[in-house]
């Protein structure tokens, strides 16, 4: 059987109605009458009505029928078990109700039909109670006597309608058309007429039978059904009492069913002979269905429609219908409800107008028990289509007649209601417009009572640009989203498809009129800031969660918006808070930096801004805490309104809503428009880092200082992050993370300092700070160690902590904990805690030069001797001013490795020999030089200054001015006996005076040249030499020969330095070349001066001394 939902008297009537409500009423939770308002926007308004009876109980999925009579103002409700009417308008919550038993139901729950009071001074409705399986009929003329006429068990009261319950007919529908009477429809389809009353209005039931079964054989004299489908689909869908005329008398009865058939029953109620009857020159039928899909053809076009007739309205000149069009396309099933106007009489069918209900999402099929209903109260402008727990409100095109040819028409406005899936909805009733009421559906559910949908009818301004769901519609069911989230009743998620653009519209313009306060659903006026900034912050999050419901694809665009203005909206009601429990002072600081923020210069400034002007607060905060540091405020007062704004109002909220959900990404935040993030470290700096730490040490002084490090951690790292994503400004970057790196382990340390080290663990591992992170593990296992011990459970505990780390971070982690303990010098504890350690080995690796300095311990102990001589190389190159001790004992391990590694690597292990090998040379010359200057000066290096080197230790040829162009700058590395540049060393060699060094000095200086390599190698050879022999010997002494012996000649030539040098040396090519060919001086070098003085000096010697004949007489005697 299908669920019937009783049809209710479309006669206007001067019933008393609820209150009429204006769309410019403010919206409440309570109007008059106790009726308590659902939801409501500037078309329609959803009420609760107070009376319901306390004793009715609806199962979840129990069959029951129900409907209400607006004339009457009465519901009522049939169940298997009783049936209930009571006064639906009643103030009283539990109003006086009228119960009815029932006996031997049967399958279905019986019908029943309120019929009009039995008299013109009685408001109590009759009631005609129908056993759909049975077929017996009852008729109490009034409810409120029922029990007493009960008892007379008059037979006029009672019949028996002629079904065939054997074969499976039963009753489907009761419609009440008075003055003819009742008509019941059958599952058959059969039609019955039962009157009533008697010409005198007494009580008297009598039948005629309107429309006979379907298999009667009427069906086909009536030859209309024809090619359609199957009978077992077709029913009764709709009975509407028409045109009543003069005094009562004759009235049209209005039968449709589901395949199209229309049949116009004209009803003489009372004529002459006193007998009822159809007057048949009037009465007339046709089949709808050709006109309709013949209109419907224009914009379905290819496809094979399946229509159903749902429902039926007579309005004045015209019909409206209600289609179901289950049609076969290209694409697949589609399933559409057409509302189409048509006028129809004895000539045929003329249809002027159709409109496609497009506003939601149809999950029924043609058969379904719940189908669409049609209401239309008077004055017939808006029609309500209820479907299941979903009513569509649509208005309807107005001139008809006036059209020439069928058209499709969007409605001006058209909007969808729902209820929640929970909502089992038990019957439906309509209210006409009247002078205190407007048009309305009444519903009734069997969880949440009886709800009346009104249409106002006072919205004249409409513009239907949104009938096909932009903006104004959307954004009406957001407002009723968020503003009326309380209701259990009410569904508010959006089943349509809307663009991106209008969606992001809608949901912009609502966020604005809640921060603003233009929202027409926010109270004007309240006398509680905190409660009115407090409910624009519920208000904001029941906007953040609708959206998530139902725009998820959009939440990366749509939801850090509404976070930021709810942030703003929350620091608003802190700081207003903070205010409230403070002093004067804190105000009127307050007071003058809104002023100077918003401009503002109303009587009460700072009421004013927190009532409208919470898109400000960024600028009002940073101002006002400026000016608090400014005036010496404590700090604790300072820190408790920062932590209550920053940590309560922003980052908890960021927290939940943007950083818990990865497809949202960080926007950038609004704080960061001002230096709002600068004053907050240097507060935290002040309170926490600076000055007595032991003090203030309280729970709350611990939780604050906790919660300030987390808003200063979440907002730098997130600033960062955002940089290093959308680019810009790469030295901003830089500096930001150079200044970033700095403080953050202040940060760190003062938890640690108070003892916060779970906090401290929870900031590191949050922010991926593993730094801070090691910091943290370091501490604790000092910590550990000091008061447990090595073999207590705490310290297995915090050693399973760094396995953790390990584990859940890999090398990230890895590399920033041997990083940690390199830059503590804690090299020693790396080895023994992590030398086993496999990303140890692969951090060495990645880090080459870094951690060459001690990667060659771990490479020497593991036999990887070709790692451990590039790691010491590496070191020392990277470690320039290390002591030249440790360099030496670097090369000498470096050539020991190199030697060692042989045999994995001839051709690596050779150039590494190579290299650690000049580097010992060079190493031990300046060794050599340092110890010669030592034991110049008895060991007293307090007295070797440059001034006394100048003057004591450098050539005399040499002037003081060459000396400290040449020499000055690299003089404090010697001091140190850190390693100097190649020519520098040869500077010091062949500028000191060869006593000091036991003339091996311009020996050495060569060697060193000779591992320079490349060119450098031949210029350095070249000056060498020509310092030799223009700073040492004195050739005009040399070259006067003259009375003087060959024995006196020979050792006096083999005395000078340049023999002695030219012994030393392993070649003297540059020597020849020099001589023979010049020297070009380097403009850049610090000794350019110098030199090109002393290869004047070398040209002048051998014009004046013949001293190239002597050089080659000094180098083959050196030889032989």
């Amino acid at each position: 059987m299908a669920q019937s939902i009783f049809q209710v008297r479309s006669r206007p009537s001067s019933a008393v109605s609820t209150p009429k409500k204006s769309r410019n009423d403010p919206p409440s939770s309570l109007a008059t009458h106790k009726l308590t308002e659902l939801t409501k926007n500037r078309q329609y308004c959803v009420s609760k009505l107070p009376a319901l009876p306390s004793h009715l109980n609806i199962a979840d999925g129990e069959q029951c029928n129900g409907y209400c009579d607006h004339l009457s103002g009465y519901f009522v409700v049939a169940q298997k078990s009783s049936i209930n009417v009571w006064n639906y308008r009643s103030s009283d919550s539990a109003p006086l109700t009228y119960q009815f038993p029932v006996e031997d139901a049967g399958e279905f729950p019986p019908l029943a039909s309120l019929t009009r009071p039995a008299s013109a001074t009685s408001q109590d409705p009759g009631i005609v109670i129908v056993n759909c399986t049975t077929g017996n009929v009852k008729f109490y003329e009034s409810v409120q006597h029922a029990p007493a006429l009960g008892l007379i068990h008059s037979k006029s009261s009672e019949l028996v309608l002629p079904l065939q319950s054997n074969k499976g007919e039963y009753v489907t529908m009761a419609q009440n058309v008075e003055p003819a009477g009742v008509i019941i429809a059958t599952s058959w389809k059969r039609c019955i007429l039962i009157s009533l009353r008697d010409q005198k209005s007494k009580p008297q039931l009598t039948t005629l039978e309107l429309l006979p079964p379907y298999n009667t054989g009427l069906m086909s004299r009536l030859n209309i059904f024809k090619g359609l489908a199957k009978a077992d689909m077709d029913e009764i869908v709709s009975i509407r009492c028409g045109f009543v005329g003069d005094d009562d008398l004759t009235q049209d009865i209005i039968i449709q069913d589901s395949i199209g058939g229309f049949y116009l029953f004209t009803y003489q109620v009372m004529s002459p002979n006193g007998v009822s009857s159809i007057i048949s020159r009037n009465s007339f039928k046709q089949n709808i269905l050709r006109g309709i899909e013949s209109s419907i053809d224009g914009y379905l076009p290819g496809s094979t429609p399946n229509l159903r007739i749902m429902d039926l309205w007579p309005l004045k000149d015209i019909y409206i219908c209600l289609c179901l069009i289950d049609d076969k396309t290209i694409t697949g099933d589609e399933k559409n409800l057409v509302l189409v106007s048509a006028k129809i009489d004895n000539t045929g069918v003329l249809v002027y107008r159709s409109h496609r209900l497009t506003r939601c999402t149809y999950t029924f099929s043609i058969e379904s028990p719940q189908r669409p209903r049609l209401f239309i109260p008077s004055p017939g402008k808006t029609a309500f289509v209820s479907l299941g727990n979903s009513i569509i409100m649509t208005d309807i095109d107005v001139p008809y007649s006036q059209q020439g040819q069928i058209q499709y028409y969007k409605p001006r406005w058209e909007d969808i209601f729902r209820l929640k899936p929970s909502i089992q909805v038990v019957g439906y009733g309509y209210e006409n417009q009247s002078t205190n009421a407007n048009p309305a559906l009444v519903v009734l559910t069997a969880n949440s009572g009886v709800l009346r949908l009104e249409r106002f009818s006072d919205t004249e301004d409409i513009t239907m640009k949104d009938a096909d769901g932009t903006t104004s519609t959307l954004k009406s069911h957001i407002e009723q989203a968020v503003y009326y989230s309380e209701s259990a009743t009410i569904d508010f998620d959006i089943v349509d498809e809307f663009p991106i653009d209008v969606i992001v519209q809608s949901v912009s313009e609502v966020s604005e009129e809640i921060l603003n306060s233009t929202s027409p659903y926010l109270p004007s006026f309240l006398p509680s800031i905190k409660d009115y900034l407090s409910l624009k912050v519920t208000k904001y999050r029941n906007l953040i969660l609708f959206v998530h419901r139902n725009f998820p694809q959009l939440k990366s665009t749509l939801v850090p918006p509404l976070v930021e203005n709810l942030e703003k909206v929350e620091v608003s009601m802190f700081l207003w808070e903070f205010l409230s429990s403070h002093g004067d002072e804190t105000k009127s600081w307050l007071e003058d930096t809104i002023k100077s923020a918003t401009g503002t210069n109303t009587e009460d400034p700072v009421r004013s801004f927190f009532a409208t002007g919470n898109k400000d607060i960024n600028q009002v905060l940073t101002d006002l805490l400026e000016k608090m540091i400014r005036n010496n405020v404590s700090l604790t007062k300072i820190t408790n309104l920062i932590t209550s704004t920053m940590y309560k109002g922003v980052f908890l909220n960021e927290e939940k809503y943007i950083t818990v959900d990865d497809t949202i990404e960080p926007k950038r935040l609004w704080i960061y428009d001002t230096n709002l993030l600068l004053r907050l470290e240097e507060i935290y700096t002040k309170a926490y880092c600076e000055g007595n730490k032991s003090e203030h040490q309280s729970k709350d002084y611990l939780e604050e200082m906790a919660q300030f490090c987390e808003v200063l951690y979440y907002f730098v790292t997130t600033a960062i992050g955002i940089m290093q994503r959308d680019g810009g400004n790469h030295e901003q970057l830089v500096e930001y993370i150079r200044w970033y790196k700095q403080r953050k382990m202040a940060w760190i340390d003062s938890l640690l300092d108070s003892n916060q080290v779970d906090e401290a663990f929870s900031l590191a591992q949050t922010y991926r700070d593993f730094s801070s992170l090691a910091r943290v593990l370091d501490f604790s296992k000092e910590r550990i160690l000091n008061e447990h011990g090595a073999d207590s459970d705490e310290y297995a505990a915090i050693l399973e902590k760094y396995d953790y780390y390990f584990s859940i971070f890999g090398e990230e982690f890895a590399f920033k904990l041997f990083d940690y303990y390199v830059k503590t010098d804690k090299v020693q504890a790396l080895f023994s805690d992590f030398a086993d350690h496999p990303l140890l080995a692969q951090y060495f690796v990645n880090n080459k030069e870094r951690a060459a300095d001690f990667s060659w311990i771990k490479y020497l102990s593991d036999s990887d001797f070709t790692s451990a001589s590039e790691a010491l190389l590496q070191s020392v190159e990277r470690k320039v001013n290390e002591n030249q001790a440790s360099r030496q004992i670097k090369f000498s391990l470096a050539k020991l490795a190199a030697i060692a590694s042989k045999k994995d690597s001839a051709v690596a292990s050779s150039e590494a020999l190579r290299v650690a090998e000049n580097g010992l040379v060079v190493t031990r010359i300046q060794n050599r030089l340092y110890q010669d200057l030592v034991k110049a000066v008895s060991n007293n290096m307090s007295v070797l200054t440059f001034q006394f080197l100048s003057k004591n230790f450098v050539n005399s040829d040499v002037s003081t001015t060459e000396a400290q162009a040449t020499l000055e700058e690299s003089f404090g590395r010697l001091l140190k006996n850190q390693p100097l540049a190649v020519a520098d060393l040869v500077n010091y060699l062949t500028l000191i005076k060869p006593s000091i060094s036991s003339h091996h000095n311009y020996a050495d200086a060569l060697r060193v040249a000779g591992v320079s390599g490349g060119e450098n190698t031949s210029y350095l050879e070249h000056i060498i030499w020509l310092r030799v022999l223009t700073v040492t010997d004195d050739w005009s002494v040399l070259s006067q020969t003259k009375d003087k012996s060959d024995e006196f000649v020979k050792q006096r030539t083999k005395d000078t330095v340049l023999y002695k040098t030219v012994c030393q040396a392993q070649s003297t090519s540059s020597l020849t070349s020099l001589v023979h060919h010049g020297l070009s001086v380097r403009d850049t070098d610090a000794a350019a001066a110098l030199d090109k003085r002393l290869l004047q000096k070398l040209e002048d010697s051998i014009d004046k001394h013949d001293l190239t004949t002597w050089i080659e007489s000094i180098i083959q005697d050196a030889k032989s």
